[in-house]
């Protein structure tokens, strides 16, 4: 099987960069992930809170790419759904999700 890898030509993904940052977390968070987040989590209640500076950083790195170049996804665009997009993450050579769970 490695060899077939081997084999295979590299495709590059045509863009750079996307990212996605800064969600607007609700208490009652739905989706596949919300679900199983809230299955684990203590008494079942999801406690999604903002991150740091999490904006601030996504800013910084996309500069190092063209405009043309990348993609973002910041606040209320920074959901489940447009992760989940067909095709979207195969287009970014990079990718960045800037998110987090605290109990």
């Amino acid at each position: 099987m490695l060899a077939e890898l081997q084999n295979e030509p590299l495709v590059r993904a045509p863009k750079g960069f996307i990212a996605f940052g800064d969600p607007v977390y609700e208490q009652r968070a739905g989706g596949a992930i919300a679900s199983t987040l809230r299955a684990i989590s203590t008494g079942g209640r999801l406690n999604l809170q903002p991150l740091p500076f999490s904006h601030a950083e996504i800013d910084g790195i996309a500069k190092l790419f063209a405009r043309d170049d990348r993609e973002l996804f910041l606040g209320e665009a920074a959901s489940e759904e447009n992760v989940k997009a067909p095709d979207r993450l195969s287009r970014y050579r990079w990718s960045f999700l800037d998110a987090r769970l605290r109990q």
